[in-house]
């Protein structure tokens, strides 16, 4: 009995050492409270990039059989109403800025892939449908 009474006297003890010793939250542990600005970005963030994986595509040019000729520039979201020069070696379209919330008309060269964009728009100026001057050398569009 002598000693069971002297057991619970030294577990009672460490039992208590071991609750005071244990990792509580403290200040640097605690979460910072998320803003409601940065929870609206971070939707906003994540309903682009599912918009994104949605449209986004890679331009490709086929020849008269079907059959896939090259691929031009990078994926992104390109509206309808491209255009190829008369020369065939560059193709204007239009690419949504999804940031920006714009879409402008950019020229892709065929054989490099390399792209300037043209236009420089508000969002909502809906810049639409490029067209190739005869000779190549102007684009038009609405």
């Amino acid at each position: 009995m002598k000693n069971a009474c002297h057991f619970s006297n030294v577990v009672a003890p460490v039992a208590l050492l071991a609750l005071l010793l244990a990792a509580a939250p403290g200040l640097a542990q605690t979460p910072a409270p998320v803003k409601a600005d940065d929870q609206a970005k971070a939707a906003r963030a994540k309903r682009l990039a599912e918009a994104f994986e949605r449209n986004a595509r890679i331009l490709t040019v086929f020849d008269r059989e079907g059959k896939v000729v090259t691929t031009v520039g990078q994926r992104a979201i390109y509206f309808q109403g491209s255009a190829i020069s008369p020369d065939g070696k560059r193709v204007a379209v239009v690419k949504l800025d999804q940031e920006r919330d714009t879409g402008d008309i950019w020229v892709l060269d065929v054989a490099t892939g390399a792209s300037i964009r043209i236009t420089s728009t508000q969002a909502d100026d809906g810049i639409r449908l490029p067209v190739w001057s005869p000779d190549g050398s102007q684009l038009a569009y609405v």
